[in-house]
């Protein structure tokens, strides 16, 4: 029973969190490699409360099976137990993922598992139950239990609040997507870290198991030599928290020109040009006026800026970034498009709260119902064509989001 029900409940929270995605019309790899350590957040508390009950009843002096005069020293004890728990954690945590892995590999347009990802939320599983433990050993009770599930909880916030403790936690506050990726530095000193934390714990109960069998006040000086090895890597990622995620350089992609508007989406969102382009389309008709734009998918971002630049092509007054989610459908993102052509983007853009300002919001909403408006719009009632041609003739001051009230229509 302390490793079923742990282990059933490691199963069903996976199951249950990542129901969601499994309804998505569309997977991407990235974000289903992310999700075996984002799901650190709630399995971790699980395996740290189990490991914690656990090792306060099995390791205390005073159990009969755990006397100075017992056959099995202290290690054997520590990676028996050890060895048990992360095994059957491990193994529901796997169970958990089959049917989102199963979901990604028959949806996704593009790419494969990240290894070294997938690696760190395993590790971020076994370092929890390795805490877990190490707090039942030391505490002697399984009253314990629930003390190990607040402070894993806690770890786990850490991670969600920014980018200070991403590289020591295995829950980032932020996921990729498609077009980005997890740093190799980062994972690379993330992985490092948590394995230095679970060989820690486990020598220190090692240690802590051995003095009490052997009747020695203190556990050998070399069992907690681990220690301050993570103390001191715990400091360069906070006094320089290192880059969580890159663009991809140079990302596959498909394009389609439609009515001089030209469409680009990554190689992963293939399936999903062609709604795109139903869902613009009628807003580039009713505009009238659309010429030498580029609707691009946020996917590519990389194929134009870095990081750290990524602000100047927002800038770019011909293109356009529609963000394609598997989570939202592609006429989700419509007002972007509807917002550039009326020069809202640009108002915002310049923080412009005048009339300009409000005359753009009206055209955005005229164009975004198609002429359909409601509310108090200074285009209501105003033919197609007659809004078509006023754009025509105005298409400078729209765009550069200085229009004035004189210039209606």
């Amino acid at each position: 029973m302390p490793i079923l029900v742990p282990s059933f409940l490691i199963t069903v929270t996976v199951l249950m969190s990542t129901i969601t995605m499994r309804g998505w019309e569309f997977q991407e790899w990235v974000r289903t490699s992310a999700e075996f350590h984002q799901q650190n957040a709630f399995v971790g508390p699980i395996a740290a409360a189990a490991a914690t009950y656990w090792a306060g009843r099995l390791t205390p002096p005073q159990r009969v099976f755990a006397q100075p005069f017992a056959a099995r020293n202290g290690h054997k004890v520590v990676i028996l137990h050890l060895g048990t728990l992360m095994t059957a954690f491990l193994i529901s945590y796997s169970v958990g993922f089959i049917p989102i892995v199963a979901a990604t590999v028959r949806l996704a347009e593009y790419g494969g598992p990240a290894p070294l990802v997938i690696a760190s939320g395993y590790l971020g599983v076994m370092a929890a139950t390795a805490f877990g433990y190490f707090i039942g050993v030391i505490g002697r009770t399984a009253l314990l239990a629930p003390v190990s599930f607040v402070l894993m909880f806690g770890v786990a916030v850490l991670g969600t609040g920014g980018d200070t403790f991403s590289a020591l936690v295995p829950v980032l506050h932020i996921t990729p997507s498609l077009g980005s990726v997890e740093t190799v530095p980062f994972v690379s000193y993330r992985l490092a870290f948590l394995v230095l934390v679970i060989v820690s714990f486990v020598l220190t109960c090692v240690g802590i198991v051995k003095r009490q069998r052997s009747g020695t006040r203190f556990p050998p000086l070399r069992t907690l030599v681990a220690l301050p090895l993570v103390v001191l890597l715990v400091i360069p990622p906070l006094v320089h928290p290192p880059a969580l995620f890159a663009f991809e350089v140079d990302p596959p992609r498909v394009c389609l020109n439609e009515q001089g508007v030209e469409y680009c989406v990554h190689e992963g969102h293939r399936s999903q040009l062609s709604n795109i382009v139903s869902a613009v389309d009628p807003l580039i008709k009713i505009h009238g006026s659309v010429s030498d734009v580029r609707i691009v998918d946020e996917a590519l971002r990389g194929a134009y800026v870095n990081f750290d630049d990524r602000m100047s092509v927002y800038a770019m007054s011909n293109f356009i970034w529609y963000p394609v989610d598997p989570f939202n459908s592609a006429e989700s993102s419509i007002r972007l498009v509807s917002s550039h052509l009326s020069g809202l983007a640009r108002c915002r853009q310049e923080r412009k709260y005048d009339v300009s300002a409000d005359l753009a919001s009206d055209l955005e909403q005229w164009l975004r119902t198609s002429g359909s408006t409601y509310g108090e719009n200074v285009f209501q009632g105003r033919t197609v064509e007659v809004v078509k041609t006023w754009i025509a003739q105005h298409k400078q001051a729209i765009e550069t989001c200085s229009l004035t009230a004189s210039q209606l229509p």
